[in-house]
């Protein structure tokens, strides 16, 4: 379903038809802000398989961090060289991710540990960063969250960072993702349930959570299934 049929189908089961300019239409008033509400708590609640995705990004020569948009959680990250090798980088610490910075000054070099962080300036400007490697802070809120390398990149390298990530948000009335088209029933149903709260409903809060979460087992059931389909042996 596009998120044209999402919101009609929404208000037509919630009764809120002051979320919407007209029935003819059913433009947005309101209902995209409940429905994008939804859709994030599902992302962040539930763990399936559409939860991993893999994010691709170019290093410069003498780039030291890599910006992820929607990235929930980090789980590994390789660098590629123009060479064909292929490097596992390791977690470190931010802290220790300075220390190696104040080491290597500004020489550049084969990165091999990163540090997941936020990245700032003050005053903030998206899209404008020349961020020093002192700046690297642990909270802000700079729209991205980023990993930072233990040293610039010594040339231009391909970043691929695996991880969980939020689905694409419904902006446009033609915009379709996972949830829309797969699963538009539990969507619907997240949409609802961010409305009570908004409403300070308690109770409507918790009999929608009940609902959403009995159609989500299956899900979360296969992504078990999934994870432990190539384990033979118990681990002692």
């Amino acid at each position: 379903m596009t998120l044209l049929e999402i919101r009609t189908k929404f208000i037509e089961l919630s009764g809120r038809y002051d979320l919407i300019t007209d029935t003819e239409s059913y433009q947005d008033s309101g209902a995209d802000f409940f429905i994008a509400s939804g859709q994030r708590w599902l992302d962040r609640t539930f763990e399936i398989l559409k939860s991993t995705a893999n994010y691709y990004a170019t290093l410069a020569q003498g780039g030291w961090y890599v910006l992820v948009p929607e990235c929930r959680v980090i789980r590994g990250v390789w660098i590629s060289y123009t060479n064909g090798v292929v490097v596992t980088l390791k977690p470190l610490s931010l802290e220790r991710i300075r220390h190696c910075f104040s080491l290597n000054t500004t020489d550049g070099g084969c990165p091999h540990f990163y540090a997941p962080c936020s990245i700032r300036t003050q005053p903030e400007i998206a899209g404008q960063l020349t961020v020093p490697p002192s700046t690297i802070v642990m909270e802000d809120n700079f729209p991205y969250n980023a990993i930072a390398l233990d040293l610039p990149a010594g040339e231009q390298v391909s970043v691929q960072v695996t991880g969980y990530f939020y689905q694409s948000l419904l902006v446009n009335d033609t915009d379709k993702n996972f949830w829309s088209v797969e699963h538009s029933w539990i969507l619907v149903l997240a949409a609802m349930r961010a409305m009570e709260i908004a409403q300070r409903n308690s109770a409507g809060v918790t009999d929608w959570e009940t609902a959403i979460r009995s159609e989500m087992q299956g899900l979360e059931y296969d992504f078990v299934d999934q994870q432990s389909f190539p384990i033979r042996q118990m681990e002692g």
